[in-house]
């Protein structure tokens, strides 16, 4: 048959043979050369070999152009391309249109350079080759969170996910680290350039994770030495976890998405296991309709009862200072708070506020700016105001007009009762966290310029504005738990202990009301937060915070004024 094909008479016919026989890897060299093939067998067997020879390229095996039935060279015998052994078989006819009909239903095998498919990864402009030229640019912005502990130097990995394609897996790391390690430090915004292939089409989501260099995970065999001491003297701690706020993304065509994250990856601030690889989605401007629905009046209006707890600092008591907590406003030490519903009975507002004590070396009694910036903004919201940020600026302007002097950091909530939603103010190291039915619903960051000096409203210079408070709205529902608290509950209890208490008091308080509760969970989370900062060994998120910040292994809480404030929804 090799001889018929070869000496067809016709030149499309030479030509048609020619295209057949090197299509299934049969070298031919006019009518008399030598000609390879790959074995023969049933017509099943010829059409998956055919296959076979297409995509593998096997040119292993001899024929003879002697005899119309070609027959096997035992003397040829090798290994095909996956390494596997050919035997010899029985002499078989051959099938023409068998093995043209398994062609004519593959496509062609495209060969390319295994560099050519993947995504690279530069830091700069600059670094990119010659032959990174056609390559379509994605630049990824990473901004890691102001959290104390947010920072991480394991590996971290990210996969642009479009329509048409994807980055694949790709490590973001800089020249500039010495190509050994990427430091994503706390507050950073690290810029990379990812040179893809292929245009992604539409991106609907980033793949994102934190992985560990083998041999340094806490507790693992061989893990570094600085690991194993970090874990000797807290078990609880992780040396890897990572907490981002954010990511923004822009296209080959200039296109802004951004990707909101404010997670934990590895493990959260108080060392508990969490995901080390998210997906994250693009966040979308909501449009007039999203946002009326977001804001519709509830059929029943939300109801709210809230309880209250303030201590000094130990020496303080001491010294005879002594706390005030009435029903709407109180005080300890240099922490100030109020709580109260608006004249309309629409809104509820509640705030905190620390006043830095280190002002009482030069004379001045930081607790008067804390208060007297609590009683200005328990006014407004009892005038009926709607926007919280107005309410803050507002009271910030009347502290200063009255020269009242200090420094105070702030966390103001404003709850519309009618709509359900909740406007939340925080600039420094205050804040507030919100518990649903399944768990911690939002939490505010700290924010710190260094460790132990947060952000603040003060009459100096060098004061932070109002303007600078981290501003969020979010929703709130029956079942809800507001937890309020300075920089004294959050330092010594960790969201997730904050959380258990919650459930267990809600549990034990399930037969009383709910101002009985919320007064009971304010009590027993000052009282856990107390215990936990006259311990020197005890595990808390002050000394996961100064072991990260000052590279040395720290224990124990933190003393200081504490305010609590607990409200149920209900």
């Amino acid at each position: 048959m090799a001889s018929w094909l070869m000496h067809s008479r016709t030149h499309a016919q030479r030509r048609i043979a020619r295209t057949f026989l090197s299509s299934i890897g049969v070298a031919a060299s006019g009518a008399k050369g030598s000609l390879g093939w790959v074995g023969f067998g049933t017509r099943d067997e010829q059409q998956k070999k055919a296959s076979e020879a297409e995509w593998r390229g096997i040119t292993h095996w001899q024929a003879s152009t002697t005899d119309k039935s070609f027959h096997q060279d035992s003397s040829c015998l090798s290994k095909d391309s996956l390494g596997r052994g050919q035997g010899a078989t029985p002499r078989r006819s051959f099938h023409f249109n068998a093995f043209y009909s398994a062609k004519s239903q593959r496509k062609p095998k495209v060969s390319v350079n295994s560099f050519d498919m993947e995504t690279v990864v530069v830091c700069e402009e600059k670094e990119k080759h010659h032959e990174l030229v056609d390559r379509y640019e994605y630049r990824v912005e990473v901004q890691t969170g102001m959290l104390r502990g947010a920072g991480t130097t394991a590996n971290v990995y990210i996969n642009l996910l479009g329509n048409l394609h994807q980055t694949g897996k790709c490590l973001l790391r800089s020249p500039d680290e010495g190509n050994d390690i990427e430091e994503f430090r706390t507050g950073s915004n690290k810029t990379f350039h990812l040179l893809a292939p292929n245009l992604l089409g539409r991106i609907s989501g980033i793949e994102l994770s934190l992985e560990y260099e083998a041999g340094t995970q806490v507790g693992s065999e061989g893990a570094t030495k600085d690991a194993q001491l970090q874990q000797s003297f807290s078990k609880d701690y992780q040396l890897y976890n990572w907490y981002v706020e954010k990511l923004i993304v822009y296209s080959p065509t200039g296109k802004r998405l951004e990707f909101p994250c404010k997670c934990w990856f590895g493990s959260s601030e108080r060392g508990t296991q969490v995901p080390s690889e998210r997906r994250l989605i693009p966040f979308v401007e909501p449009s007039v309709g999203r946002l009326t629905s977001f804001g519709r009046i509830l059929p029943k209006p939300l109801s709210i009862q809230s309880g209250a707890f303030v201590v000094p600092h130990p020496d303080k008591v001491k010294s005879g200072v002594k706390a005030k907590n009435c029903k709407e406003s109180g005080h300890a030490g240099e922490d100030a708070y109020f709580k109260c519903f608006s004249k309309s009975g629409s809104t509820y507002g509640m705030g905190v506020a620390d006043g830095v004590w280190m002002w009482s070396e030069y004379g001045i009694d930081a607790g008067q700016f804390s208060k007297a910036l609590m009683n200005f903004t328990k006014d407004k919201v009892s005038n009926n105001a709607s926007s919280l940020l107005d309410v803050v600026k507002s009271a910030a302007e009347e502290v200063k007009q009255n020269k009242i002097l200090g420094s105070s950091t702030f966390c103001v909530t404003l709850v519309d009762i009618r709509r359900g939603t909740m406007q939340i103010a925080n600039l420094g190291d205050s804040g507030v966290l919100i518990l649903g039915k399944d768990g911690v619903k939002f939490k505010t960051p700290q924010q710190e310029h260094s460790f132990g000096y947060p952000h603040q409203l003060g009459h100096h210079e060098g004061a932070d504005k109002p303007e600078d408070a981290m501003v969020n709205v979010i929703p709130v529902a029956a079942g809800d738990t507001i937890i309020m608290g300075t920089d004294g509950l959050f330092d010594n209890l960790s969201e997730e202990d904050a959380a258990k208490i919650s459930s267990e008091v809600q549990v034990r308080c399930a037969d009383r009301s709910h101002a009985y509760a919320a007064s009971q969970l304010a009590n027993e989370l000052g009282k856990r937060a107390f215990q936990n900062s006259m311990d020197k060994w005890k595990s808390t998120p002050y000394s996961i915070g100064a072991t990260d910040a000052f590279d040395m292994v720290y224990s124990g809480g933190k003393k200081d004024d504490m305010t609590v404030l607990t409200a149920i929804v209900h």
